[in-house]
């Protein structure tokens, strides 16, 4: 509520954030807390739980709403002092009036404190040149998403200009409500494809660029690289062990990797170095095994 004489003074547009209502989640138990202070109180309070059930947890904070209020009432704590990572879905709409909304959004963030290295950006399709600078100098980081981007058709992330810049970018599915098949070797191919095609050149973008992305780059934009993402004494060995026929006799297994594998060739998956998962030997022969295939 403004003050009796603030009628008299010429405020801009009520542009800044005020609160940021979070939803912080884990498989059994969201906490939805109406401001930043109580939305502290609330993780503070599921830390410690987590801490108890699980040894380490490792959360981010989203927010779903940023509520708005004219500069002269923004005297509370801002985000920048908050602990915790924060993920958001950014400029991600192609709509224009969307863009122009998103795009001035970023004040916000800015006044808000949010603009450092904890902030992930999901989509990040539309960002000025002066975003795009701003978010590499600051640190941020970028989820791509290009399965999600592709079914819904926001846009295609222009990667090549991102890396030129130095943004951290990890590859994500979005969840199967806008990719489907949440299959990671189905969406590096995905967003290769779509980003040769964007430029009309295949050098833009490797298959090693993408598995990187897709493993190290993803590890990284979450930070913890120090623990997963790559095989490494020292690391966690979580590992997806494949048996794929079909690209035994290529000559660069990465780009066959890329281009040629999927979830139906995962054999065994491990998680901290222990077996989680193991196929099922099949009921029939298999078709390479057949009589026919003898001559």
């Amino acid at each position: 509520m403004e003050s009796p004489g603030a009628a008299a003074v010429q405020q801009p547009p009520p542009v800044h954030v005020r609160d940021l209502v979070l939803a912080i989640t884990r498989p059994t138990s969201p906490v939805f807390a109406a401001s930043l202070n109580s939305s502290r109180s609330a993780t503070t309070t599921l830390l410690a739980e987590g801490q108890e059930e699980e040894g380490d947890p490792s959360m981010t904070v989203a927010p779903i709403e940023l509520e708005v209020t004219p500069l002269h009432m923004l005297h509370q704590p801002r985000w920048i002092d908050c602990p915790f990572w924060g993920q958001i879905h950014y400029l991600e709409s192609p709509r224009s009036v969307d863009v122009d909304l998103e795009q001035s959004r970023w004040t916000w963030l800015r006044d808000a404190g949010a603009v450092n290295s904890r902030l992930i950006l999901g989509h990040f399709l539309h960002p000025t040149p002066d975003i795009l600078e701003e978010a590499s100098s600051a640190g941020l980081k970028m989820s791509w998403n290009p399965i999600s981007n592709g079914r819904l058709g926001p846009g295609i992330a222009d990667i090549p200009k991102y890396r030129r810049h130095k943004l951290p970018i990890g590859m994500g599915v979005d969840g199967e409500a806008s990719s489907d098949r949440s299959d990671p070797f189905e969406n590096m191919r995905v967003g290769l494809y779509s980003v040769r095609g964007k430029y009309q050149d295949p050098s833009v973008l490797s298959p090693q660029d993408v598995f990187r992305m897709h493993t190290l780059g993803a590890a990284d934009v979450l930070g913890v690289a120090d623990k997963v993402g790559s095989l490494e004494v020292g690391k966690l060995a979580d590992i997806v062990l494949l048996n794929p026929p079909h690209m035994g006799h290529l000559g660069n297994p990465v780009s066959a990797f890329v281009f040629s594998s999927g979830v139906e060739d995962i054999e065994r998956v491990f998680i901290g170095g222990k077996e989680v998962w193991r196929r099922m030997p099949p009921l029939a022969k298999p078709t390479s095994n057949w009589p026919a295939w003898e001559f």
